[in-house]
């Protein structure tokens, strides 16, 4: 029996799918299994998977002409033999331990499933790709211990992706948790999540980053701008089960919270197309607040900070929103000679210079308080380590890209000696 079976769910990915199905096939554990799922490629993609698998005996290729990727995986599932489970995007890649990695620790420790972290990554202009490491859990102390879920409500907003661990496949059966099967490739995965942690009772993460999770693919869910509506469809079935069971569980609001908050900041005015999904968010949200299962405690500062604003008056902060963009962009513009420096290399430091970009402004360079960063390039543009940038450009417009520590880099900033009024928080 294998050890591990590694579920590969793909649809038109033809340029990505030998690197991610390659690195599968070059895990130390040998004992595995690679079911490769495919929804009607008509891209070269499926080619490419029948190439593979005449090469190497342990992967199954299967194809559906049902485009949804929650079929696909549980479609893989109950194909699958080995005891635990994995899941691949077919957009990423992962290392060469991640499975002997996590299969041991499982077993030790009788997990019900273990997690890495991950690096997100993106491809430069050069082709040179950009790795920035991410945790799942904020807490180091949490790292390499045995913890139930239900005991650490914070893991519900911070843990916030599927394919970074193996599951126990007796765990997943016994507590019947699939995916849901609705069209494309829509957040599927959070009802997956949700269960996942509601139902644990032996969990592990390491901190060791053994998954690369690709972030500038132009079809993936995630960039489609449909991000709010897909969140709703997902949390309100996840909602209604919950209500049926009589359950109240804090993991899920705060899951639901970091959703909302990351959703919503695609979204820069409320109109027919988004109001019904905002209202019943914010209608839960509050309802979770008045009971105590969210606080402070639970998220993050600034995350808890930006969620009462939106819960108290949605169209104040829709409004204030707009208002510091639009504020930015004429400050910006009147002094576009002197550039504009980013702070933050991740997600959002990316998404920041892409926005500044398209407005015609002048990006002259990133900062970041990871060393490892520093004299690296993103786009042919240097990232700075903050005392470097001080010295050289403290007369440049500085905007703030990070989520979470948002207020402690504007503190860090200030007691440089930058000024309040040339400091921004991209939104």
């Amino acid at each position: 029996m294998p050890k591990v079976s590694i579920i590969m769910p793909s649809l038109n990915v033809v340029d990505y799918i030998e690197l991610a199905v390659c690195s599968v096939i070059k895990q130390t554990i040998k004992e595995i299994e690679i079911i490769c799922v495919d929804a009607g490629s008509d891209d070269g993609t499926w080619e490419k998977l029948e190439e593979m698998s005449n090469c190497d005996n342990r992967i199954t290729i299967v194809r559906t002409n049902i485009r949804s990727y929650g079929y696909q995986v549980n479609l893989g599932i109950r194909n699958a033999s080995g005891k635990y489970i994995a899941i691949v995007e077919t957009d990423d890649y992962v290392q060469p331990e991640m499975y002997e990695t996590l299969y041991n620790i499982a077993e030790r420790n009788s997990c019900d499933y273990v997690k890495a972290d991950y690096k997100a990554f993106w491809t430069q202009k050069n082709k040179q790709k950009i790795f920035l490491e991410r945790k799942n859990i904020d807490d180091k102390m949490l790292y390499s211990r045995v913890l139930c879920p239900k005991d650490y409500p914070s893991i519900g907003s911070t843990d916030w992706y599927i394919w970074t661990g193996i599951y126990s496949k007796e765990f997943l059966l016994k507590n019947n948790i699939t995916f849901s099967e609705s069209k494309g490739a829509s957040f599927q995965d959070i009802g997956f999540l949700i269960k996942t942690t509601q139902s644990a009772n032996r969990v592990m993460y390491i901190d060791s980053a053994l998954y690369n999770y690709c972030i500038d693919r132009e079809g993936a869910s995630s960039n489609q701008n449909k991000s709010l509506m897909y969140s709703y469809v997902e949390f309100c079935k996840n909602y209604n089960a919950l209500i049926e069971r009589r359950e109240d569980n804090v993991l899920f609001y705060a899951r639901m919270a970091r959703s909302f908050l990351l959703c919503t900041k695609e979204i820069n005015e409320i109109d027919n197309s988004n109001v019904n999904y905002i209202n019943w968010f914010i209608d839960k949200l509050l309802t979770a607040i008045d009971k105590g299962y969210i606080n402070e405690s639970i998220l993050k500062n600034n995350i808890w900070k930006q969620l009462l604003l939106i819960i108290n008056n949605k169209d104040l902060y829709f409004e204030e929103k707009n208002r510091k963009k639009q504020i930015f962009l004429e400050k910006a513009s009147r002094n576009n000679s002197k550039g504009i420096i980013i702070f933050g290399c991740g997600n959002y430091g990316y998404d920041a210079y892409k926005w500044i970009k398209k407005n015609g402004l002048r990006v002259i360079g990133f900062m970041d308080n990871n060393s490892d960063l520093w004299n690296s390039k993103i786009d042919d543009l240097p990232v700075y380590s903050p005392q470097n940038v001080m010295e050289l450009f403290s007369h440049s417009l500085f905007v703030i890209a990070n989520e979470k520590y948002a207020d402690d880099i504007k503190e860090q900033l200030l007691k440089t000696g930058i000024s309040k009024k040339a400091i921004f928080e991209y939104l």
